[in-house]
């Protein structure tokens, strides 16, 4: 009892210490901590992280929408307050918030945990929650305009905004996460919040409170009134809207066009500043919006060089091998053994070397990791068994994993081994010397050459692999080198392994059992019993024409049950062929649906098209596939079931061929061309077989990446023109019936016969004006619900080429490792050199 309350009073001087080491202003505030902390891995903290995050994420959006829009929402007042009580609660929890020193030690000491918040973000949430509001006391606004001063001096809580960032810098460090979707994420939240702040702050300094712009008397505001509520006589909106109140839907869309535009290097022209400030405003916001741009071009470049660098590494190794079996004239059907096994190899590992996987782990762990993979693999050999645990680590860390084709030789008789070998999966047989016969088959779980692993004895048998094999492999310098630390278990070891050799050649001495040359009696077979009277008679032979039904049947069968090898040349064809229908067909659909334009050569299209993938559908029964050991299975009902239950398999395809357009019927006569049009939009899920097969392209070797990456953003860019251009004509004339106010009425597609086509060809050039931002401006939006989708198009636009730019540069500069490793190598030889010369001149 006595130690005991020893160490209880150790443990609250070590506690108190801290506190009375505090001067007075810091001893007062320490009366307001909890003599808790929070451990940041706790499930609750986290729950309480991402809801500060979010609502962070939400208060960038509605602060600035509040400062420019809506301030006389007293509504939205009310949530950003609660939002506001929710951040200082946040301030609170962050000064016992546990962290980790910088010798990785867990600090909970609640003074300790303030003043490392002091040191790290405590400055920025200070500024970023300032009550700033508090100064409207100093001005005289009243009323609307005080509402409006108010929102404006409560801008400094979207530096809150920082939160967001944090988080997503911590996700994208986990190694556990799926980081790409992550960044994608990331992108998307970056985008929209930047246009959007664009767009309050663009309509915001055009019509800003009275606050910034000076008190004025009464006849300055009359003269306000006007123009545009509230805005300055000079400013955009004054030459943009033709009534005094436009609506807050209008003008906030009509602001985000403009920092759609204005950002992503658009520029059409419709809409521009009207005085030196907003010009200066929009020079900022040009160079800011590619700077912004430019960065997620270049994260997306540099992540998909990463995640990339693994195939490109592993490709140039293998066009190296290549090349090097050609210049010495290498047969050619072993150097199609070579490809072949590095293209299993690929499958099964993705380039990873399993024997180096466990490396970085500590020495005990990696021990402890290879023990647990391998003792039951171990402790089967009679050489190993009763051993201690410590050498069975060390020959567990020693044991490497190997890969093994079907077919191939695993060793030869009469080589000299100094190997032995474990079956994981797979079977090998011990052959002739011809290999033609199986003497014996051993399966998973067994192992051989344990003989030689000691004595390094010649083998006397060839083993080949019967299937595709993973074997694990001892070496006899890694045995030889775990037995220096353990003398009594090899002197066992050799003791045992002496014995078999020796039982071994006993039992290869045995002569062979004595023939029997002498010719064996045939015996008498016994007659054949009549058959019983009362037995009835037999059916009659079936005549020739059943017989060959019947065979035709069977054959039919038998020929049903054919597998076909997925990457045989003429499933390729099919496939590329299937892809090319499938972006052909997609645009025939989304034309049809816009532009409503139908005659017999869609038609017949249409039918050859529906007939093409019906039998393909039939064909994908039949193909083979890998399993999850990269072994192709060419058995028809495994086959069969891996289409049929696959979650990207027949049932997508049964979807993208559902008919219901046939339903087109029951719309009335002069309706069922529209109906059968857009009926058949279900029919665009087959582009997902178009990703599927792009993706399954390139994790392909031997191929032009950088090619086939640029056939498959051709395809996606002809897809997204066609789908921007045809969506873009329905808004303005739904059901082909043009409105007015729209820029089919600015072209006159209302009172004119203009061609569908033509009129296609209007909307496609809009719609690469955009993307491309080159904005000429001749063909712009003209209504609210046309410029909400021409920003949506210049936003998305900037993204895809930003990625396609990314995709191209990361292709390249992987391509090009290898060259740029080598002339790195090649000018560090030449400066040593160079150095070195210099020496010897000045020494002489």
């Amino acid at each position: 009892d006595f130690s005991k309350k020893r160490t209880d009073q150790k443990e609250q001087d070590e506690y108190r210490d801290p506190f009375r080491s505090l001067n007075l202003p810091a001893r007062i505030f320490s009366l307001l901590l909890m003599r808790r902390t929070f451990i940041p891995q706790s499930r609750i903290y986290k729950f309480w992280v991402v809801l500060v995050v979010i609502i962070s994420l939400i208060m960038t959006f509605t602060l600035t929408l509040q400062a420019a829009f809506l301030y006389d929402s007293i509504f939205l007042i009310g949530i950003t307050y609660n939002f506001d009580l929710i951040i200082y609660i946040d301030i609170y929890i962050k000064f016992h918030t546990a962290f980790y020193s910088s010798n990785c030690v867990l600090v909970t000491h609640p003074i300790l945990t303030s003043k490392n918040y002091l040191k790290t973000t405590f400055i920025i949430d200070l500024i970023a929650n300032i009550p700033l509001e508090l100064l409207i006391f100093a001005f005289d606004s009243q009323g609307v305009e005080g509402m409006h001063t108010l929102a404006v001096l409560r801008l400094n809580r979207v530096l809150n905004f920082y939160r967001v960032i944090l988080a997503f810098a911590y996700l994208e460090s986990g190694i556990d996460k799926d980081t790409g979707t992550i960044k994608e994420l990331k992108f998307v939240f970056y985008s929209l919040i930047f246009v959007h702040c664009w767009a309050c702050f663009w309509y915001l300094i055009a019509c800003p409170p009275n606050f910034i712009t000076g008190h004025q008397s009464l006849a300055d505001a009359k003269l306000r009134a006007g123009h545009i509520s509230g805005c300055m006589p000079d400013a955009w909106p004054n030459h943009e809207f033709h009534v005094a109140d436009p609506g807050m839907i209008t003008v906030y869309i009509t602001s985000l066009y403009w920092a759609a535009a204005t950002s992503a290097s658009v520029g059409y022209g419709d809409l521009h500043a009207s005085n030196t400030l907003e010009m200066g405003i929009s020079l900022i916001a040009m160079i800011g919006g590619v700077l912004f741009f430019g960065y997620i071009i270049g994260s997306v470049a540099a992540s998909l060089a990463n995640a990339d660098s693994q195939r490109a590494n592993f490709q140039e190794k293998l066009t190296a091998v290549n090349q090097y079996l050609k210049s010495f004239n290498v047969d050619v059907s072993l150097r199609d053994r070579v490809e072949s096994y590095y293209q299993y190899l690929w499958r099964r590992t993705k380039g990873i070397d399993p024997h180096t996987l466990f490396h970085g782990l500590t020495l005990s762990m990696e021990s402890e990791v290879t023990l647990q993979l391998y003792e039951d693999l171990i402790t089967t050999v009679p050489l190993f068994q009763n051993c201690e645990r410590g050498f069975l680590k060390m020959l567990s860390m020693c044991i490497r994993p190997v890969y093994y084709l079907k077919g191939e030789y695993i060793v030869r008789k009469n080589d000299f081994g100094s190997e032995m070998f474990f079956i994981n999966r797979g079977a090998v047989g011990v052959v002739s010397e011809d290999g033609e016969k199986v003497f014996v088959k051993l399966d998973a779980g067994k192992f051989f050459g344990e003989i030689s692993l000691v004595f390094s004895c010649p083998r006397t048998a060839s083993i080949r692999a019967l299937t595709n094999c993973d074997l694990f492999i001892l070496a006899k310098s890694d045995l030889d080198q775990a037995l220096t630390f353990y003398p009594t278990i090899k002197a066992q070891i050799y003791q045992t392994a002496e014995e078999r050799r020796q039982a071994s050649m006993k039992q290869n001495q045995k002569p062979p059992p004595p023939k029997n040359d002498a010719p064996k009696k045939e015996e008498e077979k016994p007659a054949a019993a009549a058959p019983p009277a009362d037995q009835p008679p037999t059916d009659p032979p079936q005549s020739g024409f059943s017989c060959m039904c019947g065979d035709l049947v069977r054959r039919l069968m038998k020929v049903n049950e054919l597998t076909v090898d997925p990457h045989s040349r003429p499933v390729r064809m099919m496939r590329s062929f299937s892809c090319l229908l499938t972006v052909l067909n997609s645009w025939v659909i989304a034309y049809q649906a816009a532009y409503q334009h139908h005659n017999v050569g869609f038609l017949v299209l249409v039918i050859l098209v529906e007939f093409f993938y019906v039998f393909e559908v039939c064909v994908k029964f039949h193909y083979r596939f890998f399993d999850e050991y990269g072994v192709l299975v060419d058995n028809f009902k495994a086959c069969y079931k891996n289409y049929l239950y696959s979650k990207d398999g027949f049932w997508i395809d049964c979807v993208g061929l559902l008919p219901l357009s046939l339903f087109c019927v029951a719309a009335p006569a002069d309706d069922r061309y529209m109906a059968f049009s857009y009926l058949r939009l279900i029919h665009l899920l087959r582009l997902v077989r178009m990703s599927q097969f792009f993706d399954n392209w390139e994790k392909q070797l031997n191929i032009n990446m950088l090619m086939v990456r640029l056939l498959k953003f051709s395809a996606v860019l002809l897809l997204m023109i066609n789908f921007f251009s045809c969506f873009w004509y329905t808004i303005a004339c739904p059901l082909a019936k043009c409105h007015a106010n729209s820029w089919a009425d600015y072209l006159g597609y209302i009172d004119s016969g203009i061609e569908p086509f033509h009129r296609y060809c209007d909307a496609v050039y809009w719609a690469v004006a955009t993307m491309t931002s080159t904005g000429y401006g001749d063909l712009h939006a003209k209504s609210n619900i046309e410029r909400v989708f021409a920003g949506i198009v210049m936003i998305v636009g900037k993204i895809i080429f930003g990625f396609i730019l990314g995709n191209i540069a990361s292709t390249l500069a992987n391509a090009e490792t290898t060259r740029v490793d080598y002339e790195e190598r090649l000018q560090s030889v030449k400066v040593t050199a160079d150095f070195l010369h210099f020496n010897v001149l000045t020494t002489h």
